[in-house]
């Protein structure tokens, strides 16, 4: 085995791990909300009568869930109205209640429910509907945190199988399309965990978590931008605006270090999402940009950028510029007569956001007033048939691979025609 298959075969590892917590996390909690003689036990525990309302923390995870009158409440917090009761404190005082627990999972099938649903986001190759991400959402506040780690893991696992992969691609070997399918399906598993990890809410831990190690290349929408979907730019949208306000500067401190047109579009596209997200910001970040804006004089690379630069100003300025053309063109799926006003299409997923409309707008950031406060479920599908329709075939992965990472993303960004 390589260097690098053994690190790919460690951080799988780790992400099953990963899922694991998840699973048992997600298992727990629908247990305690639909089983009642759990829910009785807990009560008993702390002595507080049963038609009572109380605030009980999720076990192994940061969430709450209050149970009472009316339909139960998943919350990142605990609702200080009510009386708090801790599960993981009562079942180091109880460890039977371990059992208990464990027994009202396999009344309620809710291992079953939680594996269902589990699988759609951490399993390669799967995709959830939209239902699926609507049960899934709800509980975010107890997946948020490991959905996070799976997805940054996820990253580690695909750089250390593209080099082989893009070989495999450029000399035609027999299980070229295998291996870009595996990688594929690997970038959509992190798009999915992403995505789940970047509610506005999440943003507090999210932007924590930025500020607590220093940015080189790396920003919140790179690990997505990079691999040039317009699809998974929109989820990199998503994961920009979660981390907050407060990681403007680092995105500019990583523009200025950029070299690349493609390092330079991401760092443009996070701030233009989050100018656009807040508008507080725009008049600050376009002024930023404006310090920094490029000369157009030097060769196709600076050319490129400059472009971007000028892009990224007039959405920032005018966040119409670009939304009829993107429109028109029905790149975002919007014509009700051909799918089901989700993103989830072919055309998103195989559009680059780094190319160039006719009027010369980028893509990406074009499209971004138009992405930005779409709810997470219409990202997906909401029939098998048209999450089916929107994969792309195996040759397409291969070609979609290429452009995204052939000389190092120093391809030119292209022309939407």
């Amino acid at each position: 085995m390589s260097e690098g298959g053994a690190l790919a075969d460690d951080i799988l590892t780790a992400m099953l791990s990963d899922r694991a917590e998840a699973m048992l996390r997600l298992t727990l909690a629908i247990a305690i909300e639909r089983d009642r003689a759990l829910q009785g036990l807990i009560y008993d525990s702390v002595g507080i009568a049963h038609d009572a309302t109380i605030c009980i923390s999720l076990p192994r995870s940061f969430g709450w869930l209050t149970l009472g009158s009316g339909c139960p409440v998943v919350r990142r917090t605990p609702d200080r109205a009510y009386p708090q009761v801790d599960t993981d404190e009562l079942i180091a005082a109880n460890p039977g209640l371990s059992a208990q627990m464990r027994a009202a999972a396999a009344r309620t099938g809710a291992v079953d429910i939680a594996a269902a649903w589990l699988a759609e986001v951490f399993e390669p190759g799967r995709s959830p509907l939209r239902r699926d991400l609507l049960e899934l959402w709800r509980w975010a506040p107890i997946l948020e945190h490991v959905a996070y780690r799976f997805s940054a893991r996820c990253v580690v696992w695909l750089d250390s199988i593209r080099r082989e992969t893009l070989g495999k691609c450029d000399a035609g070997c027999a299980d070229a399309d295998a291996s870009s399918r595996r990688y594929w399906d690997g970038a959509l598993t992190l798009a999915h965990a992403t995505l789940l990890a970047s509610s506005r809410e999440a943003t507090p831990w999210l932007s924590d978590m930025a500020a607590s190690f220093t940015w080189h290349s790396w920003t919140p929408s790179f690990p997505l931008f990079r691999e040039r979907s317009l699809w998974m730019a929109a989820v990199a949208a998503k994961s920009a605006i979660a981390f907050g306000p407060s990681v403007v500067d680092r995105y500019l401190e990583t523009l200025e270090r950029a070299r690349s047109p493609m390092r330079v579009l991401d760092s443009l596209f996070g701030l233009t999402a989050l100018a656009l997200d807040v508008r507080d910001l725009g008049d600050h970040i376009a002024a930023e940009l404006r310090a920094r804006e490029p000369r157009s004089d030097g060769g196709y690379d600076a050319q490129m950028i400059a472009r971007a630069y000028a892009s990224a100003l007039s959405v920032i300025g005018n966040p119409e510029v670009g939304v009829r053309e993107v429109t028109e063109s029905g790149l975002l799926g919007a014509d009700s007569a051909r799918d089901d006003g989700g993103l989830f299409t072919d055309v998103m997923m195989n559009c680059d956001p780094g190319a160039f409309l006719p009027s010369g707008q980028v893509l990406g950031l074009a499209a971004l007033p138009l992405l930005i406060n779409v709810e997470p479920e219409t990202f997906y599908a909401a029939t098998p048939a048209r999450r089916k329709a929107a994969a792309p075939r195996e040759g397409e992965i291969g070609q979609l691979l290429r452009r995204a990472w052939a000389s190092g993303q120093r391809v030119p960004v292209s022309e939407l025609n």
